[in-house]
């Protein structure tokens, strides 16, 4: 070999290796290493189910709801006992519910085919549904997102993209999602970040609606409490008898364990009690998920149902987790749901969320429901504390869940003997415990369907005024307690870095009781006054005050003591677990295009903001006011009142405030907008897009090219080594020859 020859091989080489590794940079969804991806999820509808929607075009009942209305089907929902007794005529097995999504007027077309008597036993449309999608509908968000810019540049291809959830219903507060039929489809960002990539569909408009990352987490290791058997099956429909109850229970497709029939002492209680969903909420999106909890769910359940004797009670519990394995933990998305009888004749249904979620503030609000049948239903009533009183419900409400009496109670039912307070349990550890109560009459045994989110509807939409005092009245009361995450210590329910198992629940104790309804006396009106805890609120003024030296006075008076101060004594640690950064891009910290505006610039611009006060005031009164001054622009619009937490002078301290505003006065990037330049150099970001961090394309980036060509430079050496060792061995051999 000649010394042109090796060079030429030599490039030829160099040029190979470096297109060989380079390729995968190129297409790193094609060799997606865990195999999720959303073509895997994408299923055309089944011959048995094309056969039922035929017959309900052509039943002259159904075929007049369907009639000229853009349609798709959903999911043919096998009902079991419970669900089942609300129709007429439907055994267990015998009645499956259709669910259509009418595109035309919104909402769903819902019937009940029996298949026993070959006929539809009932049909009815509900406007306010905003379901999850099935995998019949995947296909067609996925056709819609895969022709969108944004999607195509971070993903590329969408149909090979790793996926992180399975599409989920959602919706968005600041654009039409908030009202429209939307849905959130998750991936595993290309350049390996760790974040999340979300693309919102607006199902009713066709197109994509958003794209924003979130923050995504490492594996975490969990330890499955005792008695979990992983090959177990998923759950156990099942009934029981003991310490007096009598009760089953069953697994719904999306309304979670099904409690049916409970009775004490002979004596029915109730005839069902499930959870038709769970909203978690972001305030940094600010929107959220509409979960389901069921066999056919996006939470379905997992491992076996557990029934666990007491000494005095018994329990059922049942566990959901995402379809994707734990620990998968980019949501975590992990519930519980309990129920405890009581040999006293009380029962608590509890609810327990084990994960993060999918952001850094977040709630978890599921909603149950008890369809009340006490002495057989017959002379029902119910009262509520109303202020300083008892006081008999005559209509449906809506109420405060925590706004309780003497010993904790916010309801009084009764029928005949029986009586039962129901006492929600606090456990909010600022005590800012949330959450509300509805009574309404009927619509008690139906499944349940996930109204417009933020609202409480379907409750809410059900309290019409009503009359609850007429004999046959079918008392239903809607239990929506609220859990919020927090991070900053001590932990709680968001496990971020430790503990590694941290649940948080919250329930309502259901007492039997032998009294009647009684007036509390004066003097205990005056000790639960005394024992009501009530924050105070900072006392705020909105314009600066001179002292009698013309010197500014601080605007904001000294904070109550805090009970449970964040963690952190300098700037960054108190804003990475105070959430700060789930919302805004502080300096180097947090996330751009969320709803906060950046702060990046804020020590230019916060002395402008409020004519007459000094940029410290501004800042201490923006933090534990929020509400007082609105930022002008936000990366989705204009700023929404009511999305930055008003809690942070229950959580920071005064020399806590003071590193913060100290921090962000020194915050002056005169390069970013106030909204902020995109990451990675992209400008122009357009507020009403919502447009966030793009990754370079493909997710290519300096870093790794520069390794490419490295380990190609690396061969070419070696050739070039090898080459020169052969030509030295050979020109000794030929030296050996001449001699």
């Amino acid at each position: 070999m000649n010394r042109k020859t090796f060079v030429v091989i030599t490039i030829a080489l160099f040029i190979v290796v470096w297109a060989v590794l380079r390729r995968p940079l190129e297409q790193p969804q094609a060799a997606t290493a865990k195999g999720r991806v959303i073509a895997a999820q994408m299923q055309s509808i089944t011959s048995v189910d094309q056969i039922l929607w035929n017959l309900a075009l052509n039943d002259s009942v159904v075929g007049a709801f369907m009639a000229d209305k853009e349609l798709d089907l959903l999911r043919v929902i096998p009902l079991k006992t419970g669900e089942a007794a609300a129709f007429a005529g439907c055994a267990s097995g015998e009645c499956s519910l259709l669910r259509f999504y009418n595109y035309t007027d919104g909402g769903t077309i819902e019937t009940v085919f029996n298949s026993a008597s070959k006929q539809f036993v009932q049909t009815w449309q509900d406007l306010d549904n905003r379901p999850n999608p099935s995998f019949y509908l995947t296909k067609k968000v996925v056709d819609i997102a895969a022709v969108d810019q944004r999607v195509i540049d971070v993903l590329g291809d969408i149909r090979q993209a790793e996926t992180a959830m399975i599409p989920m219903s959602t919706w968005l507060n600041d654009n039409d999602c908030n009202n429209d039929w939307c849905v959130d489809l998750t991936f595993h960002d290309p350049s390996e970040s760790g974040k999340i990539f979300h693309i919102v569909v607006n199902m009713h408009d066709q197109n994509v609606s958003r794209t924003f990352f979130t923050r995504g987490r490492d594996d975490r290791f969990y330890q499955e409490a005792d008695g979990l058997d992983e090959d177990a099956p998923r759950y156990t429909d099942g009934c029981h008898e003991d310490h007096g109850w009598s009760v089953c229970w069953e697994m719904t497709a999306d309304d979670g364990v099904n409690f049916v029939n409970a009775r004490f002492e002979d004596e029915l209680i109730f005839t069902t009690a499930k959870i038709g969903q769970v909203e978690a909420y972001y305030p940094s999106w600010p929107g959220g998920y509409r979960d389901e909890i069921g066999f056919a769910s996006t939470v379905p359940p997992k491992f076996d149902t557990r029934l666990i004797e007491m000494e005095d009670a018994f329990q059922i519990r049942q566990l959901f987790t995402e379809p994707f394995d734990w620990p998968n933990c980019i949501c975590c998305y992990r519930y519980v749901q309990v129920m405890t009888f009581g040999a006293d004749g009380s029962f608590e249904p509890d609810f327990v969320s084990e994960g993060p979620g999918c952001d850094e503030l977040s709630e978890y609000r599921p909603f149950w429901r008890f369809n009340l049948a006490m002495n057989g239903d017959e002379n029902e009533s119910l009262y509520y504390w109303d202020e300083r009183q008892w006081t008999e419900a005559t209509t449906e409400l809506d109420l405060s869940l925590y706004e309780t009496g003497i010993n904790g109670e916010r309801l009084i039912t009764l029928a005949g003997d029986a009586t039962y307070r129901w006492i929600p349990e606090r456990s909010d550890p600022l005590g800012l415990d949330e959450g509300r109560l509805f009574i309404v009459e009927s619509n008690g045994d139906d499944p349940i369907v996930p109204g417009p989110a933020d609202t409480y509807d379907p409750p809410l939409a059900l309290v019409s005024g009503e009359d609850l005092t007429d004999a046959e009245s079918d008392l239903v009361v809607w239990y929506v307690p609220i859990l919020k995450t927090k991070r900053g210590g001590p932990w709680w329910c968001q496990p971020d870095p430790e503990p590694l198992v941290s649940p948080c629940s919250v329930g309502m104790r259901v007492v039997r009781s032998s009294k009647l309804v009684e007036q509390p006396s004066e003097e205990e009106l005056a000790q639960l006054e005394a024992d009501r805890p009530t924050p105070i609120p900072p006392q705020i003024t909105p314009t600066p005050s001179l002292d009698e030296d013309g010197n500014e006075i601080a605007a904001v008076a000294t904070l109550r003591p805090t009970p449970r101060a964040i963690t952190g004594a300098i700037a960054e640690d108190i804003i990475l677990n105070s959430g700060c950064g789930a919302c805004h891009v502080i300096g180097e910290l947090g996330e751009e295009g969320k709803v906060g505006p950046s702060l990046s610039n804020i020590g230019n611009v916060a002395h402008d903001r409020v004519p007459g006060q000094s940029a410290e005031i501004y800042l201490r009164n923006s933090i534990l006011y929020p509400n007082i001054y609105l930022a002008p622009d936000c990366p989705n619009g204009e700023c929404q009142p009511n999305v930055m937490p008003g809690t942070y002078y229950l959580q920071l301290t005064d020399g806590q405030v003071d590193t913060l505003v100290d921090y962000m006065l020194t915050l002056q990037d005169e390069g970013p907008s106030e909204i902020g330049a995109l990451p990675g150099g992209t400008e122009g970001a357009e507020a009403d897009m919502g447009q966030t961090a793009v990754p370079t394309q493909n997710g290519l980036n300096d870093t790794p090219m520069m390794l490419i060509s490295l380990v190609a430079l690396a061969v070419g050496v070696m050739v070039l080594i090898i080459y020169l060792l052969v030509a030295r061995k050979r020109g000794k051999n030929d030296g050996s020859e001449s001699a």
